[in-house]
């Protein structure tokens, strides 16, 4: 698993050296620019695209053919991509905290809340994309799982969006009888997106088990 891990870290680091320059700098623009949450988002999705491009170039070069020759089962080969996921957008998240920080600084107005709140939204975003992404992958193979991926993001997005404004947490306050503060909603929606990526996880690993490459 470790060597599996180091592989994809390697990798990542060859295929996405441009996408980092981005991330940061947009993640530092986020630092200096009144419109910081345009620029808070794009570092955490950026990122969150990596794991991606490193399991389309596994295909590309038929790596996952080579590896079922390996001693590593094709669970160490999904929990890989998973683990990798996990570091990439928990590293993006620390960036970002970092930039609002400064940006914080830099106006004299220092707020605990509003520096972890953007980081932990883009970090409970990037779980959710690529748990839904990931399975549809490993099933169906990268071409055809990143055009499932686009379509279900774009329904996703629309629907964070609506659970996001006051309406939507009206709604889900209805639903749950008890009034929802924004630190309450954020919580369950890390919650919700913890669950969803292990269930999408354990998903991964079954599909690709039952996958047959050629």
């Amino acid at each position: 698993m470790k060597g599996l891990l180091m592989r994809d870290l390697h990798i990542t680091w060859h295929l996405g050296r441009a996408v980092l320059a981005f991330a940061v700098a947009f993640g530092l623009l986020s630092a200096i620019s009144d419109e910081f949450t345009f620029f808070t988002f794009y570092p955490c999705l950026l990122v969150s695209l990596l794991p991606l491009s490193v399991l389309s170039t596994d295909e590309r070069t038929h790596w996952d053919l080579y590896a079922d020759l390996l001693p590593c089962s094709r669970a160490q080969q999904v929990s890989v991509k998973y683990l990798l996921n996990l570091l990439c957008i928990a590293g993006a998240a620390v960036f970002i905290t970092l930039c609002q920080l400064v940006r914080q600084l830099r106006l004299g107005s220092f707020s605990l809340g509003e520096l972890l709140f953007f980081p932990l939204v883009m970090l409970a975003l990037s779980l959710f994309s690529n748990a839904i992404c990931f399975p549809f992958a490993f099933r169906f193979g990268m071409e055809k799982g990143r055009l499932i991926y686009f379509c279900l993001i774009g329904a996703f997005a629309s629907v964070s969006f609506l659970l996001s404004s006051d309406f939507g947490m009206t709604i889900i306050a209805a639903v749950l009888s008890i009034p929802l503060t924004p630190a309450m909603l954020l919580a369950l929606v890390l919650l919700a997106a913890l669950a969803v990526f292990a269930l999408s996880w354990w998903l991964s690993v079954v599909l690709y088990r039952k996958r047959e490459l050629n």
